[in-house]
């Protein structure tokens, strides 16, 4: 029995260290200069960005689900630029809150769970910051129908803070 209990911890202390090892290592973005990549990276340099982003759109979320539309209004360029997974694309801040009061308006509740949220910055882009959150989204309409969807959306800050461009992908879920 010891012999096995040794092992063990020997197996336990490997895989330990080599994940303490993993976890301190720097990430560095796919180079643009391999030849043999079939597409060129964008943007190469990605860094952790403002983490005062990455709160509001947690925020956001929140608000959605507690129907408080007008507490977002604060981040929200006047000149926003919205694309949506139906195809429908929205300018303007007043289009923009029109539209997602709208639509949050048909359902009687809505409940997110996140999954990830981050922002990220690069010299590329240097007027810019994108906070990207994934998580998913249970919808229960005024007639007691359910609908979930995981979704994937992208809040691009600009130089002001403000959100100047969102997009945001859906992929319906069966309901639980």
């Amino acid at each position: 029995m010891k012999p096995v209990s040794t092992l063990l911890l020997a197996a336990a202390f490997c895989i330990f260290t080599v994940g303490a090892n993993a976890q301190t290592s720097p990430v560095v973005q796919t180079s643009n200069t391999n030849e043999q990549q079939p597409y060129k990276v964008a943007l190469t340099k990605l860094s952790p960005g403002n983490e005062q982003f990455t709160k509001y759109i947690l925020n956001v979320w929140k608000a959605y689900d507690d129907n408080r539309l007008d507490d977002i209004g604060f981040i929200i360029s006047d000149t926003v630029f919205a694309s949506f997974p139906n195809g429908q694309t929205v300018k303007g801040k007043d289009a923009f809150m029109q539209g997602l009061r709208a639509h949050r308006g048909q359902f009687a509740s809505a409940v997110s769970r996140v999954t990830a949220c981050t922002t990220l910055k690069s010299p590329d882009e240097p007027m810019n910051e994108f906070t990207l959150i994934w998580g998913e989204e249970t919808d229960t309409n005024k007639d007691g129908t359910v609908q979930r969807f995981s979704l994937h959306e992208v809040f691009v800050f600009d130089k002001t803070g403000k959100v100047a461009q969102f997009y945001q992908y859906a992929i319906p879920l069966p309901a639980k």
